[in-house]
């Protein structure tokens, strides 16, 4: 910040186009692509789970932040050496960002989460 309180962005925002964020949704002809690659992520609750109410809650939709920051990295790909790097996800819930992650020629992606999360995940 200078001495009139402006903050001057040094970097380009990250903007997609539209204002739907669903994989799948039914109304918007246009797919979401990672890597130039069509990702299937499941969503958990299509499935039956054993996983309690907050796990099921939190790990078992695709958030709007995980398209963003996957997009996020495959649009600043330069920035990145990911052929050097080994990747770890936490909390990976449906797994969206670690397995467009695989698509950007990292050493290796390793995904976890909870362990009644991780079935989901391993399908997925």
């Amino acid at each position: 910040m200078d001495g009139n309180n402006v903050v001057s962005i040094k970097q380009p925002l990250l903007a997609i186009k539209g204002t739907r964020w669903s994989l799948y949704d039914p109304y918007c002809d246009e797919q979401i692509t990672f890597w130039n690659k069509r990702i299937e992520i499941k969503e958990h609750n299509e499935f039956h789970s054993q996983t309690s109410e907050h796990e099921l809650k939190t790990s078992s939709k695709i958030w709007d932040s995980s398209i963003v920051l996957a997009k996020y990295l495959e649009f600043n790909k330069d920035s990145f050496q990911f052929s050097q790097l080994k990747i770890l996800e936490l909390g990976s819930g449906c797994g969206l960002v670690g397995i467009s992650l695989g698509f950007s020629g990292s050493n290796q992606v390793v995904l976890t989460d909870l362990p009644p999360v991780v079935p989901y995940l391993n399908h997925n």
